[in-house]
């Protein structure tokens, strides 16, 4: 994309359409359904939120250069109303989603990369936000690209960080808990033109740090804090691939350490750096994703309790534009699914958008005024059974993944062997709780059957 999303044309709206995803056929470990929803024009950033408080995931995109942002309220089964697009300042690029006054209600914070100031929301709680705060908030280094939300100083207020690109330095904004902040005196310097800010305890002190990914440099910067808001850069600049514009935090070799990954825009890869755990990472390992990879995400998209990366690929073609690839529990990744979306995906968030309990996809579009959702619509998958023996009556409970909301009463069934059970005592998207049927002794497969399908199969013995 060499930089296209920081100057953009505006471009004609597009209508709300719905269709369905290209994925490739020989990965089938995960599965998503596309639907499309109008926002303003040139999405940049895209976060999730609930607005409104009624416990359903909403979204809010930062649009630029149609200086706004546009807020979409999520009615719990997937779907979203009609976009409400609040003005903002020149060129907004990123949008943070935080409490910054603690009456409960979240509010926004949004990277000005036009006016290097955030500026911030304040949220009403019913969907709708009061006031901008873009006039007396206080300005950033030059080039705000994205903004992180963090509490930097230990005293329960919500502090800011942005990564000021043209700068080559961050700013950490310290909150006073009624939606002011207040700029530390120095800007710690990171790497050339810093894209994106994260929020980690690298070297676990119990005291937050921050990342960049220096999209020029090809490395990371890592920032220790001290509790106090003040930050230390460490010695050395971890590599990335080239062109890191996109950094996340994540442990994918599951040994408590925190891990970063990058997005590397000129070479179609992913860098996974590992962590030690003092603040230091290993050299990195790049996978491979489509072209352009801008954005990336974590969750675990196919219920292995591994992390998986999901990846906005700015330059890809319709059908490879987003990219799943499944984590393997050691730092390594491979499985990668493409799926469609439409030209020029900027931005990509996780949510469980209709309350399954499998994470879901939102993605921007910054060539058209498109937020796509991306539902997962993988199948169901038990982790354990508790009791593995019993008698027939006793009470079975099902951890896993993916089980729905509620029971489907027709649809949503656990069988033991060609049997379904009749009597159920609880049912959510991680966990059943069911009697076993008349059955006679021996060993029997248990499964959980769902609209999307069938899950794997755990074993239980009828005594």
């Amino acid at each position: 994309m060499k930089r296209s999303l920081v100057v953009l044309g505006l471009v004609t709206a597009a209508a709300l359409l719905l269709c369905c995803v290209a994925r490739a056929p020989s990965a089938q470990a995960v599965d998503m359904f596309h639907l499309d929803w109008s926002t303003g024009a040139n999405p940049m950033s895209v976060a999730v939120g609930d607005f409104n408080g009624d416990g359903n995931k909403d979204l809010v995109t930062a649009n630029s250069p149609a200086n706004t942002v546009s807020v979409l309220l999520g009615t719990g089964s997937g779907g979203f109303g009609v976009k409400t697009d609040f003005a903002v300042v020149t060129s907004p690029y990123s949008v943070a989603v935080g409490d910054f006054d603690n009456d409960g209600k979240q509010d926004l914070a949004v990277a000005s990369f036009g006016t290097s100031k955030v500026g911030v929301l304040i949220g009403v709680g019913d969907g709708s936000f009061a006031m901008d705060k873009f006039g007396i908030a206080p300005s950033t280094g030059t080039g705000p690209m994205s903004v992180a939300v963090g509490d930097f100083n230990k005293d329960g207020k919500k502090d800011l960080a942005t990564a000021n690109y043209t700068a080559n330095t961050v700013s950490v904004l310290i909150g006073d808990g009624s939606c002011g902040f207040v700029r530390t005196l120095t800007d710690p310097a990171v790497g050339t033109n810093p894209n994106s800010v994260v929020v980690g305890d690298f070297n676990r002190d119990g005291k937050q740090d921050l990342a960049t990914a220096n999209y020029s440099a090809d490395t990371v910067s890592v920032l220790l804090g001290d509790g106090s808001g003040a930050f230390t850069r460490t010695a050395t600049d971890p590599a990335t691939g080239d062109g890191p514009s996109s950094v996340a935090v994540g442990d994918f070799n599951h040994d408590g350490r925190q891990d970063l990954v990058t997005t590397n825009e000129h070479d179609g890869t992913v860098s996974v750096l590992l962590g030690r755990g003092t603040g230091g990472f290993f050299a990195k390992r790049d996978f491979a994703t489509d072209y352009g990879p801008w954005s990336v995400a974590i969750g675990d998209f196919n219920g292995d309790t591994r992390q998986d990366l999901a990846v906005a690929n700015s330059e890809a073609d319709e059908a490879h534009a987003v990219s799943v690839l499944l984590g393997n529990g050691r730092g390594g990744f491979g499985g990668r699914t493409d799926f469609s979306d439409t030209m020029g995906p900027s931005s990509v968030a996780v949510g469980d958008f209709n309350r399954d309990g499998k994470p879901d996809l939102a993605v921007t579009n910054f060539i058209d005024p498109i937020v796509s959702v991306l539902q997962n619509t993988s199948r169901p998958r038990i982790h354990s059974l508790r009791p593995t023996r019993g008698r027939v009556g006793a009470t079975l409970t099902i951890t896993g993944w993916g089980f729905g909301a509620t029971r489907g009463i027709h649809i949503d069934k656990v069988y033991f062997g060609g049997k379904a059970a009749a009597k159920y005592i609880s049912w959510s998207a991680g966990k059943i709780r069911v009697r076993v049927p008349h059955l006679a002794q021996g060993r029997v497969a248990v499964r959980v059957e769902t609209y999307i399908g069938r899950s794997n199969l755990k074993y239980f013995k009828v005594l």
